[in-house]
């Protein structure tokens, strides 16, 4: 597990337990301090959703082909065409994953 990946369930968890205590305060009958353990936990669940990590296109698999065809075969066919090449050559890659390899070109 990665420090991103570690600091966002930290977060997030924290935003649980805000929301956790904020019931309990509304038990013993602390209505304020309820609602506003109830507003820091979502904002803190949120900024810790917010952390993630966003995967990245496996540039990697894209080396299997050359980079001045693909990039030749996209100035003349289209993007499409270019990806439809990626593709075939790289049956595993993913079709978000190959899009963002030819835009990325």
């Amino acid at each position: 597990m990665n420090d991103r990946r570690r600091l966002s369930l930290i977060v997030t968890l924290l935003g649980s337990a805000f929301i956790i205590a904020a019931g309990v305060l509304n038990l013993l009958g602390q209505g304020v301090a309820s609602l506003v353990c109830v507003v820091l936990g979502l904002v803190v669940g949120l900024v810790g959703i917010g952390l993630r990590p966003r995967p990245q296109p496996h540039a990697d698999r894209a080396a299997v082909i050359d980079r001045d065809a693909l990039r030749a075969e996209r100035d003349e066919k289209g993007e499409v065409a270019a990806v439809t090449m990626l593709r075939t050559a790289n049956p595993a890659l993913s079709l978000l994953d190959a899009t963002k390899i030819v835009r990325g070109l």
